[in-house]
């Protein structure tokens, strides 16, 4: 049923660079794309890499029918940039208070927020991750993912038992047997 579905974009914006108009129309035609289904009203926009000063234009550019989730810089501005969650107000409602930052190495934070549905969707919770992992090759860089992933992985242990999670970002992942995608891909085989 379409009440059990929702849209989700997940984007690297890399500090709301380039042509505006071109970003403008690939948000537009978002909701129209059914490639994988159902053409259906985009739901949840996530990006990375999203510098404070970048937040209120990136809002513009999504419009009036999304509502900004909680955003918090902890110093992340001066580096790659924070996560940012836009949400469509007609289908979910922020739970501010649960609104938590998951430190991941690197001088960055992953997000998480709490949504709740509306109207015909009222009842469902989902919780809903951002993250941007560390870049670059190597075994060091490998560790700090692996870090950090495991550090999104424990706050999501302690959620409720059944809970409704969805975990998206730049998870800058070189390969598939890197120890970070193999702790993430495990949750989801378990």
């Amino acid at each position: 049923s379409d009440l059990a579905q929702i849209r989700v974009v997940n984007y690297n914006i890399a500090n709301l660079r380039g042509d505006h108009e071109a970003l403008q129309q690939v948000f537009d035609i978002a909701s129209e794309d059914d490639s994988h289904g159902k053409a259906m009203q985009v739901s949840i926009f996530l990006f990375q890499e999203v510098p404070e000063s970048k937040v209120k234009p990136l809002h513009a550019l999504l419009g009036p029918n999304y509502s900004k989730g909680t955003f918090t810089d902890q110093g992340e501005s001066s580096r790659a940039g924070a996560q940012a969650m836009f949400y469509d107000a007609t289908q979910l409602v922020e739970k501010v208070d649960s609104h938590k930052d998951i430190y991941t190495g690197a001088g960055r934070y992953a997000d998480r927020w709490e949504l709740h549905g509306v109207g015909k969707r009222k009842g469902t919770v989902l919780w809903v991750y951002s993250t941007h992992l560390k870049a670059s090759r190597g075994e060091d860089n490998q560790d700090q993912r692996k870090t950090g992933a495991v550090a999104i992985l424990e706050d999501i242990a302690t959620l409720p038992e059944g809970s409704f999670v969805i975990l998206a970002g730049d998870m800058n992942f070189y390969n598939n047997q890197e120890p970070a995608y193999q702790a993430i891909t495990k949750l989801l085989r378990d």
